[in-house]
């Protein structure tokens, strides 16, 4: 029975949320249509931005390089029965993994620079 009113309690959460969103949302809009803005300019504003192809490749860089230290983490543990190992090889993974995933976009992005100005070069 307390399931139910959690999940009564937490749906009516949700439902109001989205109808406050959505009436909020409107209002923005007619305000925008009364400041003299066009129908084109208030779509412009209300797209969403393209999700960068590298995005689930750099995820997949960091959730490696997660895994490893976390098994290098776990098998430490077990050798010496410490737990104090695991969480900074946890964090330092981490770090690790973000910053090689910066890395290694950045690198991919200056060869897609280089690229795009040899063509460049050929067209002219």
């Amino acid at each position: 029975m307390e399931g139910a009113v959690v999940f009564i309690f937490l749906l009516m959460i949700v439902g109001i949320s989205f109808i406050i969103h959505t009436y909020l949302r409107s209002k923005e809009r007619r305000m925008m249509i009364e400041r003299g803005m066009n129908a084109e300019d208030i779509i412009a504003l209300y797209k969403k931005p393209k999700i960068r192809s590298d995005w689930f490749y750099r995820i997949g860089i960091v959730a490696v390089i997660f895994g490893v230290f976390l098994a290098i983490a776990l098998t430490i543990e077990s050798w010496t029965s410490q737990e104090e190992f695991i969480g900074p090889l946890i964090i330092i993974g981490l770090g690790i993994g973000f910053i090689a995933a910066h890395k290694i976009s950045e690198m991919e992005d200056a060869k897609k620079k280089s690229a795009a100005e040899e063509e460049d070069q050929i067209k002219y």
